[in-house]
């Protein structure tokens, strides 16, 4: 499924790849390329953490670009990411309490993450790309394996039935990724 070797698949230097927060241009570089990516989204926080709900961080051909806890756990997380790249398969990962004991965050709290394959074919990706183009306020939802990208004012009626909790936790608490949100 994948054209991305185990050897090549490592993060660069911190703070290299966290020096931008908004994975959009290295989305768009994969899809042109035809590549499939990984997409990692942080979507709850316990107590401090350096970024909040929405960051995000994005592997490609073992490049990243983002960051989610100011260096701590971004290695195990290109671990996992490769992960599912070669299985398809998404993960939830947690940090912190409740998080692997090797693993903990110095601000002593507890991020959970969403590992996400995307395909350079996804709609949702397709979607979310042409709404940055046009400068566009974009929601993505996601469970992992079913994704959509709504636009402000999109009709909601159309979102799957499991992505309905996605929505309305999205609608209660947004959380801005990225340059504009």
């Amino acid at each position: 499924m994948s054209d991305i070797s185990a050897p090549s698949w490592t993060v660069p230097a911190w703070p290299e790849f966290g020096l931008t927060a908004d994975v959009r241009p290295a989305l768009a570089g994969a899809v042109a390329a035809g590549r499939s990516s990984v997409l990692v989204s942080l979507h709850a926080v316990e107590g401090a953490a350096p970024l909040g709900e929405g960051a995000q961080m994005l592997f490609d051909q073992g490049a990243a670009a983002g960051f989610l806890s100011g260096g701590c756990v971004e290695g195990d997380v290109a671990l996992h990411a490769l992960g599912a790249l070669q299985d398809g398969q998404p993960r939830r990962l947690i940090y912190g309490r409740g998080g692997p004991p090797d693993i903990q965050l110095l601000c002593g709290s507890r991020i959970e993450l969403l590992a996400e394959v995307i395909s350079p074919h996804d709609p949702a990706a397709a979607r979310l790309l042409a709404l940055t183009q046009a400068r566009k306020t974009a929601l993505w939802l996601s469970d992992g394996l079913r994704r959509l990208c709504l636009a402000q004012g999109d009709d909601e009626s159309g979102v799957p039935l499991g992505l309905l909790e996605a929505l309305a936790q999205a609608q209660a608490n947004p959380a801005p990724a990225g340059g504009a949100g």
